[in-house]
């Protein structure tokens, strides 16, 4: 739920008379039955009308203050509506005047692992499932604090039980997934959202996730078919998924070799969302890959706009190659390096982590170094005039050096197979 559909909740709850939880006119108290409010209530959050939810149990309390279900159900409104302190509150309440209340720490324990507080969520998991070992959604809140500190494996054991009391909670089965995949059981994890589909199959994310598994079994015919169901359900998911770089279904079409597929996927794409990075670094590869260098180097030659400066090192060196050996030689030793295939922002190389964090090695001194150089680019970027023409698609006159130029970051590198010769340049 966004700001403003809360705000409009909150405002229709102030309306019905007890969003902020202040007295009541008299009009407003006049008695009502608790199971007529709480069955009222109930149906409100139902229908996602959690501000008037919020006001029922607000009035119903007035009257009957420790009334477990309705402090319970408050508390889950509250949450609703964004006020996860209020939502502890109510609910550390309803479990006091009612401590077997199994729902209620089990609604407690959600509201403390969203909060972040996760060995108090871990103990509320552990009281709600004592006193109804069969409360499925226990289970399920369990395997998701677990998998949050990272005890996958009883993670997994959770989810499952939770799978065998219910075996058609999509859910349990989707979250089971993605715990045996974290893990490397693929074939188990396939087979985990397989039945969420089975169970409910227009999941545009589960197709996707199927595919990920699949992608990574190399079944890429298999992959590619999901991928595809997955953007066909829910057009948007390609949004987030080229703005974290990680585009799957283009990535499996490279390893198939499929690069002229690719970039008419791309092109498709970049209709909608001109410009956007990721899409066009993909295409610039793409398109090399069908020997179409020319095109590609259209989308990737900056050269036009920068002007060669000599650069310093900054004073712990005697010269940018001593910079650039000691930098080398840190990222190649670094324990973050690994091989990044497609599914990263390198095609054929090797990516690290992050390099400024723990250890920095040759990096310490970088920090006022790099801060320095972005001044100047800044100061650059404003004296450089608009760019007429730009391969990103956006419009004429609109495009000038962009935030991302004026920000050089050091704390990633990436090793491609074909290096461009640019002296005193690393990052």
């Amino acid at each position: 739920m966004n700001r403003a559909e809360r705000r409009r909740q909150e405002r229709q709850a102030r309306q019905t008379g007890e969003a902020a939880g202040a007295p009541a006119g008299p009009q407003r108290l006049q008695a009502i039955p608790p199971a007529e409010a709480m069955r009222l209530a109930h149906a409100y959050r139902q229908r996602g009308r959690n501000a008037e939810a919020y006001a029922l149990y607000r009035r119903l309390l007035l009257s009957h203050p420790d009334h477990p279900d309705g402090l319970a159900g408050c508390g889950v409104a509250a949450f609703q509506l964004g006020r996860p302190e209020d939502a502890l509150r109510l609910l550390r309440r309803a479990v006091a005047a009612r401590h077997d209340f199994a729902q209620a720490h089990n609604d407690l324990a959600a509201v403390l692992q969203a909060t972040g507080r996760l060995d108090e969520a871990l103990a509320a998991c552990q009281r709600a499932l004592r006193f109804d070992p069969k409360l499925i959604e226990g289970h399920v809140n369990l395997g998701k604090v677990l998998r949050q500190q990272g005890d996958l494996e009883q993670a997994a054991a959770a989810y499952g039980r939770a799978v065998a009391l219910a075996p058609d909670h999509v859910g349990a089965h989707y979250r089971l997934g993605i715990t045996l995949q974290a893990q490397d059981r693929l074939d188990a994890a396939a087979a985990s959202y397989r039945r969420a589909l089975e169970l409910r199959p227009r999941e545009a994310q589960v197709h996707y996730s199927l595919g990920t598994v699949l992608h990574s079994l190399k079944r890429l015919d298999e992959a590619l078919a999901a991928y595809e169901r997955a953007i066909s359900l829910q057009p948007a998911l390609l949004e987030g998924l080229f703005e974290v770089g990680k585009p799957r279904h283009i990535h499996a079409l490279f390893e198939r070799g499929e690069h002229a597929r690719a970039v008419a996927a791309l092109d498709t794409f970049l209709l909608r969302r001109p410009g956007q990075s990721c899409a066009l670094a993909l295409k610039a590869i793409a398109l090399d890959e069908v020997g179409e260098r020319q095109r590609a180097r259209s989308l990737v030659d900056f050269e036009r706009l920068i002007r060669p400066r000599l650069l310093r090192p900054p004073p712990e060196f005697g010269s940018m190659d001593e910079l650039n050996a000691a930098l080398a030689g840190w990222i190649r030793q670094h324990p973050t390096l690994h091989e990044a295939p497609a599914a990263f922002s390198v095609h054929r190389g090797l990516s690290t982590g992050e390099l400024l964090q723990g250890d920095k090695g040759p990096t310490a001194p970088l920090s006022a170094w790099s801060a320095a150089r972005s001044r100047t680019i800044r100061r650059a970027c404003r004296r450089t005039p608009t760019i007429r023409s730009s391969p990103t698609g956006r419009s004429a006159g609109t495009s000038r050096c962009g935030r991302s130029s004026s920000r050089p970051r050091a704390s990633r590198c990436r090793t491609f197979t074909r290096r461009a010769g640019s002296a005193g340049s690393t990052m």
